[in-house]
C-alpha cells in the first residue's frame, strides 16, 4: 500500500490523506500523484497528514516541489493536522513558513 491512504477530489480542491512515512521509498510515487493534480491546476490542494509519522529530506522535496508547481498557477498547497514529530523537521529546516501548516 502506498503512502496515500484516502483520494477526495472535486473541481475546487483535492484532499489526500496520508498514511505512513514520507521517504525515499514513498516520495517519488507521491510527487507523481501531486504533479497529476497539479497539471488539473485545482485551486486547493490539502494533505491531511495526521497519519504521517515521518519525513526525510526526499519527502521535503516532494513538497517543496509541489508547493511551488501550485504556486506558479495560482493554486494553496496546504498540510494540515501535522504531528508534532513531522512539524519540528518542517522548523528544523525552517520550512515553517514556506508551508501553510497547521498542527
Amino acid at each position: 500500500m502506498g503512502i496515500i491512504k484516502q483520494r477526495e477530489e472535486d473541481a475546487s480542491r483535492a484532499l489526500l490523506v496520508l498514511k505512513g512515512e514520507i521517504d525515499m521509498h514513498t516520495s517519488n510515487s507521491l510527487r507523481l500523484d501531486l504533479l497529476a493534480l497539479v497539471k488539473k491546476k485545482l485551486p486547493r490542494l490539502e494533505l491531511d497528514m495526521a497519519e504521517v509519522s515521518y519525513i526525510d529530506s526526499s519527502g521535503l522535496a516532494t513538497l517543496i516541489e509541489s508547493v511551488k508547481a501550485c504556486h506558479a498557477y495560482g493554486g494553496v498547497m496546504r498540510l494540515r493536522r501535522v504531528q508534532k514529530r513531522v512539524m519540528d523537521v518542517f522548523r528544523l529546516a525552517h520550512l515553517e513558513t514556506f508551508f501553510e501548516l497547521d498542527g
